[in-house]
């Protein structure tokens, strides 16, 4: 079986790689922290392949390929976090903690760089604005101007079943 071509790239192995090891982890916490914390780190991992995939997928508009790429960005700020809270928290083997910080540290630098040689594109007049005007401006606005389904939702306003 071929792999796809973004299958092929580093930051993918190693997105998909965290997620494998995110459930090994998480799979050894004790009961108190493996339904919260554990589960926060899984659904953060799950989070990162998929923006990976979503970004690097992404072709015709420039702007939704930043988005992504700020997702990535954002998955892996909380995966790190949460890395250091259950390390703290002596859930995860020091070793474990010290090769996932590795990899996330990597997955920073390859994604600083993706963003450099992506095209620049100014957001949407909304985006640049505070969250709160976003959320006053009229749903056809919002829903028009935001960039991809993921930026709607994260604007703060729902989506209508009419308007998927």
């Amino acid at each position: 079986m071929e792999l796809q071509s973004y299958e092929k790239t580093p930051i993918y192995r190693h997105a998909r790689d965290l997620l494998r090891d995110a459930h090994r982890i998480t799979a050894s916490m004790s009961k108190n922290y493996k339904y919260s914390l554990g589960k926060r780190i899984t659904e953060y991992a799950q989070l990162l392949v998929e923006s990976v995939f979503l970004a690097y997928e992404e072709r015709d508009d420039p702007a939704v390929k930043l988005a992504y790429i700020g997702e990535i960005k954002a998955a892996t700020h909380r995966l790190m976090i949460s890395y250091r809270v259950a390390d703290d928290l002596q859930q995860i083997p020091r070793k474990d903690y010290g090769a996932q910080t590795e990899v996330l540290v990597g997955i920073i630098k390859q994604t600083r760089g993706w963003q450099r040689s992506a095209p620049a594109v100014p957001a949407p007049d909304h985006l640049t604005a505070t969250w709160a005007s976003c959320v006053t401006a009229p749903a056809t606005t919002c829903a028009d101007s935001c960039v991809g389904r993921r930026q709607y939702r994260r604007c703060g306003r729902m989506m209508r079943s009419s308007q998927r």
